[in-house]
């Protein structure tokens, strides 16, 4: 019954999810998660069996990225390869799923930049998500992650 509850997981998995989840919301939305949503991130390992049960490579891959401070965006396309989901895949939609949920992420609101800014704006977010896969797949290469 205790391992239902976020607040009576052992200190060092709590610290590691916690470390984890600010990581990886950096990656995505290039800012800090707020303690609800780090809570929210928490109590979604306690209750999804999914991400309870991670195999121990993926969760060494994970550490990996969140320690070395890799481009966790860009690597996780290249595990998608050889696996279906790979843990890293789960909670980065965690991740995403949660902001969403949370009204004080407004990069899910839609806004329509019309004409030339528009032309720059998928522009620049081509080069951008380029850029992040080739450094990405250096990455994944240079530390070994599976």
């Amino acid at each position: 019954m205790a391992e239902q509850n976020p607040f009576f997981m052992i200190p060092d998995e709590r610290e590691t999810l916690c470390t984890e989840a600010r990581y990886l919301h950096c990656c995505l939305f290039n800012r800090y998660p707020t303690d609800n949503f780090i809570d929210a991130y928490i109590r979604a390992h306690t209750d999804i069996s999914d991400l309870r049960a991670i195999d121990a490579r993926q969760l060494r891959t994970v550490s990996l990225i969140v320690v070395c401070n890799l481009d966790a965006v860009g690597i996780e396309p290249w595990l998608r390869i050889k696996v279906k989901r790979h843990a890293l895949s789960a909670k980065l939609l965690l991740i995403a799923y949660l902001a969403e949920c949370d009204v004080r992420h407004p990069e899910f609101v839609r806004h329509n930049p019309s004409g030339r800014l528009a032309l720059v704006s998928m522009g620049s977010a081509v080069l951008i998500a380029i850029f992040r896969l080739l450094r990405g797949r250096i990455q994944k290469a240079w530390h070994g992650l599976v």
